[in-house]
């Protein structure tokens, strides 16, 4: 059993200052209603007297604990469910608006506390009313957009909040995910990951993202760049290592991608997006090169899997 403090100190009339092991908390309000700032946030607590009914609302200061960081795990789906988990962000007011509200509520008896609480939270007010408190509250915004299915309203919330913070991370992540997954727009889509890159240029999520965008602009040379770093980085070697070999494809470079794909997951028994996608371009590049039987058997094994596979039926001659 663990063991509690708690004291609490009157400090004039409805003022109580109140000690813990948790910290230093004001609360100030009449019998049946009071309000208190201490360690966890704002707790408002509103009773009727003689039932043993009553109604608690808390409210936490700060942000939250949850990391914001993008990483490999983000799935940026393109239909809404309830189980995609998206960040939001906490203004961060300032401390002197709290102490003013806080002084203001410890000093409400002596009247000269009304004006320092009206202050106080006349700063709160002001300071909603800047640029990086409307960035934030556009890119919440955003992210319940997103989450119900309402892209265009979420592209938009972004660009409006990427106006007015220009240099927010996780904004400009978003932004970018929007331009590529809703609108096709690669050109926006590489213009932000190149910044985001700018920003963190060790990033693998970012690496790849900006490496898949130079891949379907066709400049593979600056894909490849980027493609033979990610390819020894174990959270996203499979994925970079068939990127790389579908560039040396591209650019006809075939013993090059034949090298490449064949360090790809081509002897995975369950099928899968990778498997499906490493063993396709194998058997093309094997083709290229006169590889008639290897060719076969990787189209085949593709083929066998999912008969709709990009042009497979067009090699179907091939496979009897």
């Amino acid at each position: 059993m663990g063991f509690r403090f708690r004291k609490s100190v009157k400090l004039g009339k409805g003022v109580r200052l109140n000690l813990s092991k948790r910290g230093v908390g004001v609360s100030t309000g009449v019998k049946g209603a009071r309000v208190g700032i201490g360690p966890r946030g704002v707790r408002q607590t509103v009773s009727v007297p003689g039932t043993g009914v009553s109604f608690v609302k808390e409210r936490r200061l700060g942000p939250s604990k949850a990391s914001l960081t993008p990483s490999s795990n983000n799935n940026h789906q393109t239909t809404p469910t309830a189980e995609v988990k998206l960040p939001r962000k906490n203004i961060k007011y300032p401390t002197h608006a709290w102490i003013l509200i806080i002084v203001g509520l410890m000093t409400i008896p002596l009247l000269i506390g009304i004006p320092i609480f009206i202050f106080g939270i006349y700063n709160i007010y002001s300071y909603q009313k800047k640029d990086e408190a409307k960035a934030i509250d556009s890119f919440n915004k955003a992210m319940k957009k997103l989450k119900i299915g309402e892209y265009s309203s979420a592209l938009d919330l972004l660009q409006k909040a990427n106006k007015l913070k220009p240099n927010d991370e996780e904004t400009m992540y978003y932004l970018m995910m929007c331009y590529h997954d809703f609108e096709n727009d690669l050109k926006n889509s590489l213009m932000l990951g190149q910044k985001l890159l700018e920003n963190d240029s060790e990033n693998i999520i970012y690496k790849y993202c900006v490496a898949s965008f130079y891949y379907k602009l066709k400049e593979y040379d600056q894909a490849i760049s980027l493609l033979q770093e990610l390819r020894h980085v174990k959270d996203i070697q499979e994925e970079a290592t068939i990127l790389l070999g579908k560039c040396f494809f591209k650019l006809e470079q075939f013993t090059a991608a034949l090298e490449v794909l064949n360090q790809g997951p081509i002897r995975r028994r369950n099928p899968d997006p990778n498997m499906m996608d490493a063993r396709y371009y194998l058997g093309l590049t094997c083709l290229k090169l006169g590889k008639n039987s290897r060719a076969k058997t990787h189209l085949s094994a593709v083929f066998a899997n999912d008969i709709n596979y990009k042009d497979i039926q067009s090699y179907k001659h091939l496979l009897d």
